[in-house]
C-alpha cells in the first residue's frame, strides 16, 4: 500500500513504517498479536479526519489505540492496516465550575485528570487498575470500573458528552457536546472503538468526599471474605471499596511487596468506607466494626493519606504479582450474582485441582465482579490448550450461575468466540446491525466483538 499521499498530509514525522517503529503496537496486554501497516501519532481532528477517509477510499482497517493497556486484544491490528496512535492528544482543560465539568482529550491518563480536577475540589471516581497509565479514551471504550464502582459506578455514569469522527470521517457529537440532537451517539460507551472514533470527552465531576477509612482484614479463608461481603449488604453497610483477594494472588503480593499479617492469613478484603458529611463517615466505620469485631476476624484500619495509599497498593500490585508466578496468564473477568461467589470458587478450585492448573482469584466483590488468572506456559501447547479449556468452562458457569463473561475487559479478540454462550442469534443480530448501521463498510476496529458476516 503506498502511504505517501497521507503521510504528505499529515506529516511524516507523525507517521511510523519500519518494522522497528510498527513494532510495539502490535499488541497489549494479551497474547493476541497484529502487525500494523502504519502507525500514525494523531494530534488534531482533521488529521483523523484524513486517516480515516484514505482508510476508506483504500478499504483499510483503522483502529484507534489509547495506552495499550486494554485486557481484550481491542488494539491489536489483526488484519493490519492503520493504527491511530492517541497519546498526544492527552489535553486537560478548565474545570468548568459552573456544570462541574471538564473537558479532556481521549488520550489524557486516568490518574492525570483525577489528580487535576482534585487539586480544583472536585472528584472523578472511576479508577480501573491501570489507571496510572490507561487513558480516558481506553476506560469510555470499555466502559471500565474500577476499585471505587461499587459505590460510584463506571465510567458511562460520568460521561457528558463526546466529540468522535464517523466511519465516513464525518465530524460529530453527542451529549453536551452535540448542537444537534444525537441520541445513538452515546452507543460509542463500551463499543470498544468499533462504532467511531472518539478524540474528546467532557467529564462530569462530584464533590471530593471531605474523608475516608481503609480497613484490611485478615481472612482464615476465601469463603470467610465471601461471607463477610453478604453480611455487609444484608446489613445495609455501603463501602465505597470491597475488594477481595484469594491465597494464590495473596501469596503472589507478599513475594512482591512484603506484608505483615497475623498466624493464619491467606485471604484478605480491603474495605472502604467514605462520605461527605462526619455522621455518615461515623455510622459507616460503627456498623462495619461491629460485624468484624462480631465475625471474630482480625483488622487494622486507618484515615491517614500514606497508610490508605500503602495498603491500596497491595490491590493495585496484584496483576504484576501474579504475573511472577507463571510464565503467562489469561486474566479473565466475569461477573456473578454475590450470592454465587462461593459455588463459583468451589468450581474454580475443583478445575484448578483435577487439572493442576494454577488459579488465583481476586476482583470487585461488591459488584461481583471477579478476575480470575489462568496461569500457564505457552511454551508448552497442552497447557495452552487446558487453560484455553478453563476459560470456556468457567464462562459456561458464570452463565448458569445468572452472570456474565466479562465485567469491564470488554470481549474484544479475547471471548468473541464465547459470545454465543451468553447472547442467542437474535441478540447478536441486533449487535451486528447497529456496527453496521455506523461503519457498513467494517473497517473501524474490525473483527472485534464478533467477525463480519461473509
Amino acid at each position: 500500500m503506498n502511504f505517501l499521499p497521507l503521510i504528505e498530509v499529515i506529516g511524516k514525522e507523525k507517521c511510523f513504517l519500519s518494522i522497528e517503529d510498527r513494532y510495539i503496537y502490535r499488541t497489549d496486554t494479551t497474547r493476541f498479536d497484529g502487525m500494523p501497516d502504519i502507525v500514525i501519532n494523531v494530534e488534531s481532528k482533521e488529521e483523523i479526519i484524513e486517516a480515516v477517509r484514505f482508510a476508506k477510499a483504500n478499504n483499510l482497517p483503522i483502529i484507534p489505540r489509547g495506552s495499550g493497556t486494554g485486557m481484550s486484544g481491542g488494539t491489536v491490528a489483526i488484519r493490519g492496516g492503520i493504527v491511530l496512535n492517541f497519546e498526544k492528544m492527552d489535553s486537560i482543560g478548565k474545570v468548568n465550575r459552573i456544570s462541574r465539568s471538564i473537558i479532556v482529550g481521549v488520550g489524557a491518563i486516568t490518574a492525570d485528570i483525577q489528580k487535576y480536577v482534585e487539586k480544583e475540589g472536585f472528584y472523578f471516581p472511576p479508577d480501573p487498575s491501570s489507571y496510572k497509565i490507561s487513558s480516558i479514551g481506553g476506560n469510555l471504550s470499555e466502559n471500565a470500573g474500577g476499585l471505587h464502582c461499587v459505590k460510584y459506578g463506571v465510567v458511562s455514569r460520568y460521561i457528558k458528552g463526546f466529540r468522535y469522527i464517523d466511519a465516513d470521517g464525518n465530524d460529530m457529537a453527542t451529549g453536551s457536546l452535540a448542537k444537534e440532537y444525537n441520541p445513538l451517539g452515546s452507543l460509542l460507551i463500551g463499543s470498544e472503538g468499533t462504532l467511531g472514533i472518539v478524540y474528546e470527552i467532557e467529564l462530569d465531576l462530584i464533590d471530593i468526599p471531605i474523608a475516608s477509612k481503609l480497613f484490611l482484614v485478615y481472612l482464615k479463608s476465601f469463603e470467610q471474605g465471601v461471607d463477610l461481603v453478604v453480611e455487609m449488604k444484608k446489613e445495609g453497610i455501603s463501602p465505597s471499596v470491597i475488594e477481595i483477594i484469594d491465597e494464590s494472588a495473596f501469596e503472589a503480593v507478599t513475594m512482591f511487596k512484603p506484608i505483615e499479617t497475623p498466624e493464619g492469613t491467606n485471604s484478605i478484603l480491603l474495605i472502604e468506607v467514605d462520605g461527605n458529611y462526619a455522621a455518615e463517615i461515623y455510622e459507616r466505620d460503627k456498623k462495619l466494626q461491629n460485624l468484624l469485631k462480631k465475625r471474630g476476624v482480625n483488622f487494622k484500619s486507618s484515615c491517614e493519606e500514606e497508610e490508605k495509599n500503602r495498603l491500596n497498593t497491595i490491590r493495585r500490585s496484584i496483576s504484576p504479582a501474579v504475573r511472577m508466578l507463571a510464565p503467562n496468564k489469561m486474566n479473565e473477568d466475569i461477573v456473578i450474582p454475590i450470592t454465587k461467589f462461593k459455588e463459583m470458587i468451589l468450581f474454580i478450585r475443583g478445575i484448578s485441582k483435577t487439572l493442576n492448573m494454577r488459579i488465583p482469584i481476586y476482583g470487585h466483590a461488591g459488584d461481583g465482579n471477579l478476575h480470575v488468572n489462568i496461569l500457564y506456559d505457552k511454551k508448552r501447547s497442552k497447557e495452552v490448550e487446558k487453560a484455553s479449556g478453563i476459560a470456556e468452562k468457567i464462562f459456561k458457569k458464570a452463565i448458569l450461575l445468572g452472570g456474565s463473561i466479562t465485567g469491564e475487559h470488554g470481549v474484544g479478540l479475547a471471548k468473541k468466540r464465547f459470545l454465543p454462550m451468553q447472547y442467542g442469534k437474535k441478540e447478536i443480530s441486533v449487535m451486528r446491525s447497529v456496527k453496521k448501521s455506523f461503519d457498513s463498510s467494517y473497517l473501524i476496529n474490525p473483527d472485534k466483538i464478533f467477525n463480519r458476516e461473509q
